[in-house]
C-alpha cells in the first residue's frame, strides 16, 4: 500500500484514462456512460467485509491493482470518526507512513506484496463500515466506483459489456441500473 496526496491521486487517475479534478470528483472520460447503483442493504457486521470485496476489481483470490481516494470521512459522527481515524493511522503506519491522513487520502494497492489483498479488503471494509465517501478506481479505468456515506455505490463504466458483466457480480446486492 501506498499513500498518495490529493494531487497525485488526480494524476494517477488521469493516467488511467478517467477524468479528475482537485474538488475530487471522478468521471469517465467519455459522454458514453453505463452504470448501476447499490443501495445498501440493512447488514450483518459479518456481511460488511463481504459487501466491500465485492466492490474489489478482480477476484477475491487475487484483486487487481486500484486505488482507493477517501474525499471525506466525517459522515457518521464523533465515535466513529475517531475510531475510524485510529484504525486507519495504525494501517498506516503499519506500512510507514506517519503523515497525517488529510495529507494522504489515497491509497494506491497493487496487490503483489501477500498481505496487500487483506489491507485492502480491511480499508475498503472500513470505508462501508463508516460510511466514508470514496472513489475506487481500478488500474485498468474500464470503470470507477463511488461509494457514497448515503449508503449507496456507484458504478460507473464506458461500455456496456463492462457494465453487464459487473451487474452480475453485484447481483446478490440487488443493482438497479442506471440511466446516463
Amino acid at each position: 500500500m501506498k499513500t498518495m496526496t490529493n494531487e497525485q491521486a488526480v494524476e494517477w487517475i488521469k493516467s488511467v484514462g478517467l477524468r479528475a479534478n482537485f474538488t475530487r470528483k471522478v468521471d469517465l472520460a467519455s459522454e458514453t456512460k453505463f452504470g448501476f447503483t447499490v443501495q445498501l442493504p440493512p447488514l450483518m457486521p459479518y456481511q460488511i467485509p463481504y459487501f466491500a470485496s465485492t466492490l474489489l476489481p478482480g477476484s477475491y483470490e487475487q484483486p487487481e491493482p486500484f486505488l482507493l481516494w477517501i474525499i471525506d470521512n466525517g459522515a457518521p459522527g464523533e465515535l466513529a470518526f475517531d475510531i475510524g481515524c485510529r484504525m486507519l493511522s495504525l494501517l498506516r503506519e503499519s506500512h510507514g507512513d506517519h503523515r497525517m491522513i488529510l495529507e494522504s487520502p489515497g491509497y494506491l494497492f497493487d496487490c503483489v506484496d501477500r498481505k496487500e489483498p487483506v489491507d485492502a479488503r480491511l480499508l475498503v471494509t472500513m470505508t462501508v463500515l463508516f460510511s466514508w465517501d470514496a472513489y475506487l478506481v481500478p488500474q485498468h479505468g474500464k470503470y470507477f466506483i463511488r461509494i457514497d456515506d448515503d449508503e449507496f455505490v456507484d458504478v460507473l463504466f464506458n461500455e456496456k459489456q463492462h457494465c453487464d458483466m459487473m451487474m452480475e457480480k453485484f447481483k446478490e446486492w440487488n443493482p438497479v441500473r442506471q440511466q446516463c
